[in-house]
């Protein structure tokens, strides 16, 4: 943004591009987030044993019930803990390097 010429250096710069990281962040992280907590949360009830022997047989079941957007559940818990997190990271960040004499990112 800065680059372009359409945001100026400053805390507005710093908050939209942690908004952005952190929407990134949910976007790359959710999937695999997803098959993981699946994987481990999900026994037969009968046996007691896992439903699911592995990664790739956990996410191509979610592909079958579920589509592509399966993935992506729990992603708005996520991007809740991931955008705070971020918007108070990357400002503090930023004017500490300002307070030492370090150029901005």
């Amino acid at each position: 943004m800065k680059h372009l010429e359409l945001m100026s250096e400053g805390i507005g710069l710093h908050l939209f591009s942690s908004i952005s990281a952190a929407a990134v962040t949910t976007i790359v992280t959710q999937p695999p987030d997803t098959v993981k907590t699946l994987l481990m949360s999900t026994t037969d009830p009968l046996t007691k044993k896992p439903l699911y022997t592995g990664s790739f047989e956990c996410a191509s079941a979610i592909m079958r019930t579920n589509g592509p957007l399966g993935f992506f559940r729990g992603a708005i818990p996520s991007f809740a803990r991931f955008g705070p997190h971020f918007c108070m990271t990357f400002p503090i960040y930023e004017q500490l390097r300002k307070v030492v004499g370090l150029p901005p990112l």
